[in-house]
């Protein structure tokens, strides 16, 4: 049996159980000569050395090995150094952080957890259902997908849930379900059931769901010469389908990263593909473009802006591996291109007509 000394997170009581899988037993305990400090630019509990100081937290007891390799796994990867010290009396574990810049002030579990503490049990919950189990290696490298996709629900499950037309939310909810499967994008088996609109409770629904990205999606616009900027890249889900043409027209997109807004997403897209900087971005709508299968929602905009003379260039991040052409072409030629078929991307096309329908506004405010 072993015993941790958390000062951090882990003294989050739902956090540690998810990673663990059940419940562990613990005692409030003291590190003697030592503090807990924020990190600078994270807001992470830092553990300093300091003559006098007590760094409160608690003694995890009676851990088996696998709650031990539980815990390891979500510290270890991040450059902690597994040290052992005395505590309340006993030779415990203590993970030590690895030498970072702090703000000076007292680490506040209560702040964390109000601020940081719902977004990180939801990554914990993906990082305890994966399947296989995530090594140490495997959760540095996807750490920034799995707190992507914690922000991801963060955002979905603080919607307004506005019901104007549709019911009311009801009871909706997945009954079983198999790990997560996947790295750059997760796939899950599943069983759900609902209320039905006719009472009572439907069956369980043997289903497979995608857990895709929030992504920002923004289309350039020039009211001056009533031009539209898209982009062309080779995409996987035509090639997954068969399409004899899986290069794409779209408007510039990119993932919401952690802790980023879905409008810096998409100014930060602009630069990154197009090298716009935009004078006046208009929120347009969000949605979901496969709602039976994928999580993945798409908040959409509009930014007003002077695009460059040269119709087509090359653009994108090379260690993105983005391999991106830039178009700039009339607007009426972008709505031709849908009626004959060559623009497919179904958020791009109601992204086009709402700036056809909304035209002579645009134009007149510019």
């Amino acid at each position: 049996m072993t015993a941790i000394f958390v000062y951090g997170t882990l003294r989050d009581q739902a956090l540690r159980e998810t990673l663990c899988r059940g419940p562990i037993t613990f005692e409030p305990a003291v590190l003697p000569d030592h503090i807990v400090l924020v990190e600078k630019g994270t807001g992470l509990p830092v553990l300093v050395e300091r003559a006098g100081a007590e760094a409160k937290g608690l003694l995890l007891t009676g851990l088996s090995d696998a709650e031990s390799d539980a815990l390891d796994a979500y510290e270890v990867p991040f450059g902690y150094d597994k040290v052992t010290r005395e505590v309340n009396g006993q030779a415990a574990t203590v993970y030590m952080p690895p030498e970072g810049s702090v703000t000076g002030d007292v680490w506040d579990l209560t702040i964390w957890q109000r601020e940081h503490g719902e977004v990180s049990r939801y990554a914990a919950e993906e990082i305890a259902a994966n399947n296989p189990p995530l090594s140490p290696d495997e959760l540095k490298r996807w750490w920034d997908r799995i707190r992507h996709r914690a922000f991801c629900r963060y955002r979905a499950v603080h919607n307004d849930g506005t019901a104007r037309v549709r019911r009311e939310a009801g009871h909706a909810e997945i009954v079983v379900t198999s790990g997560f499967y996947g790295n750059f994008f997760k796939y899950r088996e599943m069983q759900v059931q609902h209320d039905t609109f006719t009472g009572g409770m439907s069956p369980k629904m043997p289903r497979e769901g995608f857990h895709g990205a929030d992504a920002s999606l923004i289309l350039p616009y020039d009211p001056k010469t009533d031009r539209v900027m898209m982009v062309e890249q080779m995409r996987v889900g035509p090639l997954l389908r068969g399409d004899r043409n899986p290069w794409m027209l779209e408007p510039i997109a990119g993932m919401v990263d952690a802790g980023e807004t879905p409008l810096e997403a998409a100014v930060r897209e602009a630069e990154e593909e197009a090298g716009l900087k935009l004078d006046k971005v208009i929120t347009l709508f969000g949605g979901y473009p496969s709602p039976g299968n994928a999580s993945e929602y798409h908040y959409c905009f509009v930014a007003l802006t002077d695009l460059p003379e040269r119709d087509s260039y090359t653009g994108g991040l090379e260690e993105e591996q983005e391999d991106i052409r830039v178009h700039t072409i009339q607007l009426d030629d972008a709505l031709d291109l849908v009626d004959s078929g060559e623009i497919t991307v179904l958020p791009f096309i109601a992204m086009l007509n709402w700036v056809a329908r909304k035209r002579e506004s645009l134009r007149t405010s510019a």
